[in-house]
């Protein structure tokens, strides 16, 4: 789960415009804000004015090697640009927090894989530590993308985010002849069966598009970092007009899953 950046009144926007790291294809997911109104929370915590307060969690999968002056993974920018310099002990996660108490922003490297990223997400939000219950949470990670929907190095805002390896799924030999795949979602009975099952079982999840929208819309215009590599890699893609463009910034739903599956391509797009 993700959450992007709530701006106070009195910060230049344009301060956080450098929160968008230049990945090769990034996803970055938006959701709206974890607090309530005052008037709807509990009574509050004896010691929860000694609590970290968070305003800001950025969730990375993975970093290579170590957290600064090497190869970048997807954490090492982040800390750097953002002066993450507070180390925090994680123990029971695959990598230690860290934290700048002057923005207040928290670092958390999850570790790859659906089972690494729950865990650790879940003992973060019961870390008594930490105060996030007003916190926004930014997903970002690198991933692949269709050629037919942008270049190397472009970055996508999302806010909806599907499981595929959520579904049912039968061997190409015994699937039926008119099949393109033989995998299909739950309450369905065949590939893009129609009409789709009215509620998901946790294969989709739906965040703020308006938040979404107003990150694109601060970030759309960015010329975001190209180089001659790209630039050959690019020059292969002669079918695809969007994979041959500069990197942009774009919206649109990512896919996640241990699998790599067409089928999960086509139901993403449409």
């Amino acid at each position: 789960m993700a959450i992007i950046i709530q701006v106070p009144n009195k910060v230049p926007r344009s301060r956080y415009l450098r929160l968008v790291p230049m990945f090769c294809a990034a996803f970055l997911i938006c959701l709206s804000s974890c607090g309530r109104d005052d008037t709807s929370y509990p009574a509050q915590l004896p010691d929860s004015q000694s609590k970290l307060p968070v305003k800001i969690v950025i969730v990375t999968m993975f970093e290579i090697g170590e957290d600064l002056g090497d190869a970048p993974g997807e954490f090492q920018f982040w800390r750097e640009r953002r002066n993450l310099y507070q180390r925090l002990d994680f123990p029971h996660s695959h990598h230690d927090l860290f934290y700048n108490p002057d923005s207040q922003i928290l670092g958390l490297v999850t570790g790859i894989g659906t089972a690494k990223a729950a865990s650790a997400t879940m003992a973060l939000g019961l870390d008594d530590r930490f105060d996030l219950s007003r916190a926004y949470w930014l997903v970002a990670g690198i991933a692949g993308i269709d050629p037919e929907d942008a270049s190397i190095g472009s970055v996508v805002w999302s806010s909806v985010l599907v499981d595929g390896d959520l579904g049912y799924e039968i061997d190409s030999r015994e699937m039926p002849k008119e099949w393109s795949t033989g995998y299909f979602s739950f309450k369905t009975k065949a590939p893009f069966a129609q009409p789709r099952p009215e509620l998901p079982m946790g294969e989709v999840f739906v965040t703020n598009r308006g938040l979404r929208d107003w990150a694109f819309d601060l970030t759309k215009n960015l010329d975001l970092m190209d180089s001659s590599e790209f630039q050959a890699l690019r020059e292969a893609y002669v079918d695809h007009p969007a994979a041959r463009r500069p990197p942009f910034v774009l919206k649109g739903p990512p896919g996640c899953d241990d699998l790599l599956a067409r089928c999960l391509e086509k139901c993403v797009g449409e």
